[in-house]
């Protein structure tokens, strides 16, 4: 959970004082003081220099000027008041009672502010936290019969209205209009084999290894096996440089097949659209901001002998290392896959 937006007041901060140091140097470069400078060349001793003196107080007033409206607006900030109306539901829409949650008021400073436990959700789902103050409020909501989705962290700016002009802030939360958090209904689970980190080092010239679901060993035959294989230019690189290379991997299940799991939230294997092989292609010639050295993918596998599973990898194409965690149904043709670490099973 996100404590607060620091480094953003930082840089607000930052800029109130570069404009302090401009109002000081368009001071020192106005023509008063070029009249002084003029008069310093002819009289290198103006011990009483009227000049001097107005300068100085000129430039006092307005760095005492700039310093109040400083102050006043972190003050303004520090300060803005904090009503914060929110509602849990779950994914299908229906409120979500008793759930948790926990929140920071931002603050200024490099301690940060501490979480505080907030109030449980009535029956609706709905819960308010008001009568606080600062530039921001961070929340989240937790239930132990409920998954996280993203909308259980929130962060909301209050402060916003003190340092931005000529623009509408979004409107905070009210009661009329809660902030939404969706929570997903843990399901039912069954004994699964999980191995968390199986950790295989890759040759970078295609050769294939073998990773077995079942046992977690890696090089071994049978049933329940993931074939990775690596081709990659990362191991060329020059000593202590670095750029874009290529570099490609493929998964295949040997007598079976995978299919990309792009929601973290779902544990149900599907029936059928399940391919031999996938491949993960990074040339060089991709753009900066579509290539990446590292790659992580999940996948739900159906490995053709009845089992199903799902495997997340953590692929680097620079160290030809892949980081494997496994979660296999034991019980032929289940397509079951939610994990419970406390039904976790060995191999059999």
């Amino acid at each position: 959970m996100k404590l607060n937006n620091s480094r953003y007041w930082y840089s607000v901060l930052l800029l109130v004082a570069l404009s302090v140091a401009a109002v000081l140097f368009w001071k020192s470069g106005a023509p008063a003081n070029t009249t002084h400078q003029t008069r310093t060349s002819q009289n290198p001793f103006p011990a009483t220099s009227g000049t001097v003196s107005g300068t100085v107080k000129t430039t006092d007033s307005t760095y005492e000027a700039v310093k109040e409206q400083r102050e006043q607006k972190l003050n303004e900030m520090a300060n803005a008041p904090i009503d914060f109306y929110g509602k849990v539901i779950d994914e299908k829409g229906n409120p979500v009672a008793v759930a948790s949650t926990f929140y920071i008021v931002g603050a200024f400073g490099f301690q940060g502010s501490p979480t505080l436990e907030g109030p449980k959700t009535d029956n609706n789902g709905l819960f308010a936290i008001t009568g606080k103050h600062g530039p921001d409020f961070s929340i989240r909501v937790e239930h132990p019969d409920y998954y996280k989705t993203a909308s259980a962290d929130q962060q909301v700016e209050y402060a916003r209205k003190a340092y931005v002009q000529g623009k509408s802030p979004p409107l905070p939360p009210s009661r009329e209009k809660p902030s939404v958090f969706v929570l997903k209904k843990k399901g039912a689970t069954e004994p699964l084999i999980n191995y968390q980190r199986i950790k295989v080092k890759l040759p970078m010239n295609a050769t294939p290894v073998s990773i077995n679901a079942r046992t977690g060993q890696i090089g071994s035959e049978g049933k329940d096996i993931i074939l990775v294989k690596m081709k990659s230019d990362g191991d060329k690189l020059p000593l202590n440089t670095f750029h874009a290379f290529d570099w490609t991997v493929t998964i295949q299940i040997p007598g079976g097949g995978l299919v990309e799991r792009s929601d973290f939230l779902n544990f149900e294997a599907p029936a059928k659209g399940y391919v031999q092989q996938l491949t993960i292609d990074m040339p060089a010639s991709l753009p900066q901001d579509a290539w990446k050295a590292d790659v992580q993918t999940d996948f739900f596998v159906n490995f053709g002998s009845g089992d199903f599973g799902r495997i997340r990898l953590n692929l680097s194409g620079d160290k030809g290392r892949v980081i494997a965690e496994v979660f296999l149904n034991p019980t032929p043709g289940s397509r079951n896959l939610e994990f419970d670490p406390a039904k976790a099973v060995k191999s059999p």
